[in-house]
């Protein structure tokens, strides 16, 4: 397993040290399991702690709490401090909340594998008590993205936490071209198209940055085969932005429907805010 490019300057953090000083800088805190994902999700992190001047801690818990070969790092991701923390725990899901609760980060990031639920839970049962009791922006990347991102697509529903959605993809591609995306009921229902041309038209004027966004309409039975159908032309990462902490029932309800985690034909990036 090649190590991921990030930055040199790495702390590796040991059990029950302490975070020194006042928590005032952006941190962003990455939970690995394992290996999956390593690259995608610290490259993710560095640019959002590069766009906020602010840092990373990479977080992985062991039964023994001793480093994994795999955990490796490199020297890209400039000027961005990373701080290596090993946990030793059984329930991850715990292990996770209390370095959460230690480090005070303000966006927290973890991978998604493509297992199905076991019926209990939606997303697993890490995920899920960290998704509902995390109170921070929380971000779930399903598959790897590729280091050059040239085109994203962002569904929207019109919402009034879309615009975070394109923040983190400004940060993560800031020369990528996004398009924003509405998916209309089929063409039997009046209206659909023009409310969704609205809506994008408002979403621009609302963007801080509204340059290399593209809007579309597109028309389909339902949200998710809208944005699957979409989603296998030629791009390479597909956001979906969820509000507050009800992203658990937006699952349930089919807002967000694990279909488009499990079916989409390129890689998911959930973001909860």
């Amino acid at each position: 397993m090649p190590m991921c490019p990030i930055e040199r300057r790495v702390r590796t953090s040991q059990q029950g040290r302490a975070v020194p000083g006042n928590v005032t800088r952006y941190r962003v805190l990455v939970a690995l399991r394992d290996e999956h994902g390593l690259c995608s999700l610290l490259r993710l992190a560095c640019a959002l702690a590069r766009a906020h001047d602010g840092e990373v801690y990479l977080l992985t818990v062991t039964h023994s709490g001793a480093r994994p070969s795999w955990l490796g790092v490199t020297d890209d991701c400039s000027e961005i401090p990373v701080d290596v923390v090993v946990r030793s725990g059984k329930d991850v899901s715990q292990v996770i909340l209390q370095e959460f609760r230690r480090l005070k980060p303000q966006t927290l990031i973890l991978g998604w594998s493509s297992r199905r639920s076991d019926g209990r839970h939606l997303l697993g049962r890490t995920l899920d008590p960290v998704m509902q009791r995390a109170p921070c922006d929380v971000i779930i990347l399903h598959g790897e993205c590729v280091d050059d991102l040239q085109h994203i697509l962002v569904p929207v529903a019109g919402g009034p936490n879309a615009p975070r959605a394109f923040d983190v993809a400004r940060a993560l591609a800031p020369d990528a071209r996004i398009t924003a995306l509405y998916v209309a009921a089929d063409r039997f229902v009046p209206g659909g198209a023009r409310l969704g041309q609205n809506v994008l038209d408002a979403l621009r004027r609302d963007l801080s940055d509204p340059s290399h966004v593209d809007t579309l309409v597109v028309q389909a039975e339902s949200p998710a085969e809208g944005i699957l159908d979409e989603a296998a032309r030629e791009y390479d990462l597909l956001i979906l932005g969820a509000s507050g902490g009800d992203l658990m029932d937006r699952f349930l309800i089919g807002d967000i429907p694990q279909s488009i985690l499990l079916n989409s034909p390129i890689p998911v990036m959930v973001v909860r805010y």
